[in-house]
């Protein structure tokens, strides 16, 4: 007899197990020596050969080949079969009289019989699944759906028909739910991500923020033992193949990994210092800074200025960046709007580095020379002016809006009275 066929046949051990225990208590089952020894013997070789032949021919009707073990749904048949056989020879195993304590017996280990022949064929179908190198609950989510529906499982075929096999139930389409029950039914470990947390705390990443500080670029490029590159080690901690890593993903595996999640106020204080590395510490900072710089630059680790206004803003911010929306970052970030007292001090300021410091040098360049201008951060003359007086425009800039705007900047004695 082969190895193969051996394993999966009566000479596999697993009746053999319980046979032994029940020699070994059949001096307590027959205080009588001579009914020991014809039950030894006689009826125990019978039953044991009955028992082969029943077993064998079950093997036969359902067409298992030498290197298929019964499968789970089989075993009521099964138990059938051999109860089946049992019947067919109570006379010659004499099942009322001399054998039934044996019977009494097989009755009480039928179940840990049946439960020993589901895990043989379980650890067949893990050494199968190993052949395709799946040997844990992370590897066959990592796979995947869609791989294992069209994987071939010799001899159950494709994955709906092994699915089918080992869970015992007609499947629809596969999904993730499914290979959960699947690694569930195969004793798979639950995922542990302890593992994957040591493997990053050896490159300093123990908290959410200090692995979005590492950023998507590091991750992708990193090498983590035993798993792999960056988009491999994402995949196995998220269940699901990448093709590449984006910010998203990082988040994902932060509340994979359970790291704490911050408040409301601390993620607005982390926007905060991201832009005090860029020296923005203000609301008119930002706007100083204006719409070009802020979409060109990168606030590492939420990218480009659109990402980072997204971000911010949790809003798709459409390209390119407006001042409305440094305007809107300012207010979420609890920048507060500056009093209307400094609003027009900075004015003054603006208009100082062309030459403007007071009332003459603004008539001086004249209403032509501001409407061209321009008086950045706030724009053409048009813009600043509309700043300055608080209110729309219709048409030009004219000398009487010239006026208006050196009354309030540098108000006379008249304009007070006024």
């Amino acid at each position: 007899m082969t190895e193969v066929v051996r394993k999966y046949s009566i000479g596999s051990g697993i009746v053999e197990m319980h046979e032994v225990k029940i020699l070994a208590d059949l001096a307590t089952m027959y205080p009588d020596e001579g009914q020991r020894q014809i039950v030894e013997s006689v009826l125990l070789p019978h039953f044991r050969e009955k028992l082969a032949k029943a077993f064998n021919q079950f093997r036969e009707d359902e067409k298992l080949n030498s290197g298929q073990p019964v499968v789970p749904a089989q075993l009521p048949g099964l138990c059938g079969a051999v109860d089946g056989m049992i019947e067919g020879n109570k006379a010659l195993l004499d099942l009322g009289g001399m054998f039934k304590p044996v019977i009494e017996r097989i009755q009480v280990v039928r179940v840990e019989i049946a439960e020993a022949l589901k895990e043989q064929f379980y650890q067949h179908c893990r050494e199968i699944l190993a052949g395709h190198e799946v040997v844990d609950r992370q590897w066959l989510m990592y796979k995947g759906a869609v791989w294992f529906t069209s994987a071939d499982f010799s001899p159950y075929g494709k994955g709906k028909a092994f699915a089918r096999e080992i869970l015992g139930k007609s499947l629809g389409n596969i999904g993730a739910a499914v290979l959960e029950e699947i690694a569930d039914a195969l004793g798979f470990e639950k995922l542990s991500m302890e593992r994957y947390r040591k493997v990053l705390a050896e490159h300093g990443v123990t908290d959410r923020q200090s692995l979005l500080d590492k950023g998507v670029v590091w991750f992708a490029r990193t090498d983590f033992p035993p798993y792999g590159k960056g988009v491999a080690f994402a995949g196995k901690i998220l269940g699901k193949f990448l093709k590449y890593i984006e910010l998203a993903d990082l988040g994902q595996i932060a509340d994979a990994l359970g790291f704490e999640k911050p408040s409301r106020e601390a993620k607005l204080q982390e926007y905060r210092d991201v832009l005090a590395r860029c020296e923005i510490t203000d609301r008119q900072g930002l706007l100083d800074n204006g719409t070009v710089w802020f979409h060109g630059t990168d606030f590492s680790p939420y990218g480009k200025g659109i990402a980072f206004a997204g971000e911010i803003l949790g809003r798709t911010v459409a390209p390119p960046v407006r001042v409305s929306d440094l305007e809107e970052i300012a207010k979420v970030l609890g920048f507060k709007k500056p009093t209307r007292r400094k609003e027009l001090q900075k004015c003054r300021e603006v208009l100082a580095k062309h030459g403007v410091t007071d009332r003459q040098s603004l008539f001086g360049k004249g209403p032509e020379w501001f409407l061209r201008a321009d008086f950045s951060p706030y724009g053409k003359g048009f813009a600043f002016a509309r700043k300055i007086l608080g209110r729309k425009m219709k048409g030009g800039i004219r000398i009487a809006d010239i006026e208006e705007i050196a009354d309030i900047l540098w108000p006379t004695v008249s304009s007070n009275e006024n």
